[in-house]
């Protein structure tokens, strides 16, 4: 894989996990404090789970385990999919 591309996608990732961090950090945050004690623990897990899925794109594109793989951007597609549907589900309320 062209290591413009590379970089390129290093940098779409960061800014996605920026993205997941601040405001659906918030959100979660305000979900959170309106939700009961189960709810609270499966949001704070899967918010920790799309951020974890961040660093391991970021590994698996510079590590060439997937490199050259059509593979690669579904999962790519898969994060942005997934941190779309943590925004619509968990973190709707990103006020602080």
């Amino acid at each position: 894989m062209s290591y413009i591309i590379m970089i390129f996608l290093t940098i779409f990732l960061l800014m996605s996990l920026a993205w997941a961090l601040l405001p659906a950090g918030f959100g979660v945050k305000n979900f959170s404090e309106k939700q009961t004690q189960v709810w609270r623990w499966l949001a704070h897990a899967v918010w920790m789970l799309l951020l974890f899925a961040h660093f391991v794109a970021i590994y698996y594109l510079w590590s060439d385990f997937m490199a050259l793989s059509e593979i690669y951007y579904r999962y790519i597609g898969g994060i942005v999919l997934f941190q779309i549907l943590f925004l619509a589900t968990f973190a709707r309320d990103v006020s602080t």
